[in-house]
């Protein structure tokens, strides 16, 4: 077992079938070859009235309220329709505990050479 995932929610058939057909490939060669563990959601957590009223991306909040990711000391939160290039490096080394979410392609960026914390124009 690793010490990072990178986790996702693909909440309904078309969004899993997406992630399965487009998305898995590449996530599962970027986590071998990184050291990282996947967490699927495919279900969501809360089904109370208030959460069924918001987007289902609100999901992702509840996660590390959840057994799965308790164990890991870094979690990553990728949206479910991104595709992961093979030649990109290990750019998301977290230096704490911590979680990161990514929202429209955005990520939390280590540039340590410079000492900034995202990609510029970010």
């Amino acid at each position: 077992m690793n010490h990072a995932a990178i986790a996702t929610l693909a909440l309904g058939e078309k969004h899993l079938d997406f992630w399965r057909q487009f998305c898995q490939p590449s996530w599962e060669a970027y986590a071998a070859k990184h050291g990282y563990d996947l967490i699927l959601i495919d279900q969501p957590f809360d089904r109370s009235e208030l959460a069924t009223s918001r987007s289902s991306a609100w999901q992702k909040c509840l996660l590390l309220s959840q057994p799965a990711p308790t164990h890991y000391r870094q979690v990553i939160v990728l949206d479910s329709n991104i595709v992961i290039n093979q030649c990109a490096l290990r750019r998301w080394t977290i230096r704490r505990e911590t979680l990161a979410f990514s929202g429209a392609y955005r990520l939390a960026w280590a540039n340590w050479s410079k000492g900034q914390s995202r990609k510029p124009g970010m």
